[in-house]
C-alpha cells in the first residue's frame, strides 16, 4: 500500500493541521488491514450491483450518498471505501481526507478483489 498526501493548501480547518493523506490498499491487503485498525468497509456502488456481490462485511452506501452517510462516522475509525473500478472511491476518498477523515481506498476496486478470489 502507499499514502497519497493531501497537500497543506487542501486541508480543511476542521482537520487541526493534522497531516491527512488517502492510503490506496491492494486487494490482496485489504483482509490484513480491516483486522489491525477499527474500520468500516463501504461499498459506493448501486444498490443492485451489491445485490450481486460484495466484500464480506461491506456496508452499502452508494457515492451519491456518501458525504450524508460519514456525518455519523467518528473521525477515529478508518473509512475503506471500494467501487467497481476504484476510479469513485479514490475521488470520494481524496475528498473525505481533505475533510480529517481517515481513509482508504481498495486500487482497482471490486473487480480487483473479485479477481484475487477467484
Amino acid at each position: 500500500s502507499f499514502t497519497i498526501e493531501i497537500e497543506p493548501s487542501q486541508r480543511n480547518e476542521n482537520a487541526g493541521g493534522i497531516r491527512m493523506g488517502l492510503r490506496l490498499l491492494r486487494a490482496d491487503e485489504l483482509d490484513t488491514y480491516r483486522v489491525m485498525r477499527k474500520t468500516v468497509l463501504i461499498d459506493l456502488r448501486e444498490k443492485e450491483a451489491y445485490r450481486q456481490e460484495h466484500i464480506y462485511g461491506a456496508v452499502n452506501v452508494p457515492y451519491e450518498e456518501l458525504e450524508h452517510y460519514v456525518l455519523g462516522v467518528r473521525k477515529d475509525t478508518v473509512l475503506i471505501l471500494y467501487c467497481d473500478r476504484g476510479i469513485l472511491s479514490l475521488r470520494a476518498g481524496k475528498k473525505l481526507a481533505r475533510e480529517g477523515y481517515q481513509v482508504a481506498a481498495l486500487a482497482g476496486g471490486m473487480r480487483a478483489y473479485g479477481a484475487i478470489r477467484r
